[in-house]
This record gives C-alpha cells, structure tokens and sequence, in this order.
C-alpha cells in the first residue's frame, strides 16, 4: 500500500521501473491511497508516482522509492539482491528507502529494534554520485547522535528520529580509491554506544578502460538490476554473487565503485523480465 498526496480530484498512477501496477484517485483534500492489483515479487524494486489530471501535463513523484521485497521463506519465491538498501529481514518485511536525487537517502521503514539486536549502530544505505558527493543512511538508537567519519576524519553528525533513523550528506567529495566508513553511536556526555566500520571503495573507472566481462557498480544499482541488463533476468544475480563471493558477504548489501566479474550465462538465452532502469 502506498499513500500520499497530490493535486486535487488527480488520477494517480503507481510505477515500479516504468511500469504501471496500481492507480487511484486522490479525493477532495489530495490524499490518495493505491494499492496494486498484485502484490509484489521478490526482489529490488524502483517504485515512483504519477499525477494525471485532464488537460494538463502529467506530474512526477519529487523521488523515486527503492524497495526491497525480501524472499518469503515459506514459499519458493526468488529473492533479490539489492545493491542501496539494507538486506531484508528474516521474516519476510519488505524494506523502502526514499532517494532524493539531491539529497540524503531516508529509510521509510526501519526494523522493529532499529539498533539491532546486539544494539549495535548500523549503516544501511551507502550513495554517491559522479563528482563524488556521497550520502548516508542508517539506523541507531532513538534519542542518540551518529558521528559520521571517513579515513577517520569526521564528517558529519546526525540525530536519529523517534525511530532510531538518521541520513547524512557530508560536505565535500570523497576521492577515487579505497576508504573506511565509521559510524559511531553517541550517548549522553558523547560516550559511544556503538560503532560500525565498512569497507568502501570509490573506483574512477570509464567504461572504456573496462575487460570485457566486468561491471562497476554504480549508485542505486542492485545485483537485481544488473542481471537484468546483463543476462536478460534478475534472477541470474546469483551468477554474479557467486563469481565475486570475495567481495560479496552479502548480496543484498553492495556498494557503488566495486568492480564485478561477469561469468557467461550459459544456459538458454531468456526473455527479459521487464524494463532496464539505469541508475541515477
């Protein structure tokens, strides 16, 4: 279910990577609640919003949703791997994250113990664009302070919401090349409760100075997104995964500037299963 709000009277249509899969029509005060006809398979999602009003020009949603909608371990569903959004849960809860194109990324929906729990602070969404602009988000306690550093130099600080979410744009770019991400969760009296370190890597590569057979990872790309546009199916994510399981520990967790090996899909060449988004 997705609620929001538009124009009065508007006929609003809900888009995943391009296509329509739901529509409603919001009533007199703009608010508007749509419901697809089917609910949605597993995997990375690029959800967005359209207003249609007679005699004038459509209007898009201010910024697109990713959304992962994790494997419902009691079926045989798919699962997907996504590549900004944190991994989905163990029981199944989908999880979304609104991705301004000039912004910090904020998480819609946070896990029932936002810290985790083994209380620990988390960095969930990793973005950065050309020039080098990155953002994050993440979770911690409610009612606490995240101190972003990179290479150990601070910067930013952020304050979780009543959820325990926070987001960050720090000033400046980060450089091409390997770095370290720290989050560090702050108590009264700035003792830290938590930290997180992660591994990240900013790879200046132009497509020409690839071999054949790699990929760089680029901002909002999932492991989903580029089976579909190597392979033809997301579901041949797996291919990747398990050809670059030394920098995969998570397939549901990859960052923009890895560089991937693609190994050749030798089963029979498949239909593509849907429209091919490139990231933003």
């Amino acid at each position: 279910m997705v609620a929001g709000r538009a124009a009065p009277d508007a006929d609003v249509a809900l888009l995943d990577n391009g296509r329509e899969i739901g529509r409603a029509k919001a009533d007199e005060s703009g608010q508007f609640v749509v419901i697809p006809d089917q609910p949605l398979p597993s995997g990375g999602q690029e959800l967005a919003l359209r207003a249609d009003r007679p005699g004038a020009d459509p209007v898009q949603g201010d910024a697109p949703a990713l959304l992962v909608v994790p494997e419902h371990r009691s079926t045989s569903a798919p699962t997907a791997a996504t590549g900004q959004t944190p991994p989905a849960d163990d029981d199944g809860g989908a999880v979304a994250v609104l991705a301004p194109p000039d912004a910090a990324p904020r998480l819609l929906t946070v896990p029932p113990d936002p810290a985790g729990t083994s209380g620990q602070v988390a960095l969930r969404v990793v973005d950065y664009d050309a020039h080098g602009t990155i953002r994050f988000a993440g979770t911690a306690r409610p009612g606490t302070s995240v101190r972003l550093y990179i290479d150990n130099r601070l910067v930013g600080e952020a304050a979780t919401d009543p959820q325990g979410r926070w987001n960050l744009v720090p000033r400046g770019a980060v450089s091409a090349g390997g770095h370290q991400l720290r989050a560090d969760d702050l108590g009264p009296h700035g003792r830290v409760l938590s930290r997180a370190e992660v591994p990240f890597q900013r790879a200046a590569f132009a497509a020409d100075d690839l071999h054949a057979g790699q990929v760089v990872v680029q901002p909002r790309q999932s492991l989903w997104r580029i089976a579909r546009h190597v392979y033809g199916r997301g579901t041949r994510y797996t291919l990747i995964y398990e050809a670059n399981r030394d920098q995969i520990s998570d397939p549901d967790r990859i960052y923009p500037g890895q560089v991937f090996t693609l190994p050749a899909d030798t089963r029979a060449s498949p239909k593509p299963d849907g429209p091919t988004v490139g990231a933003k």
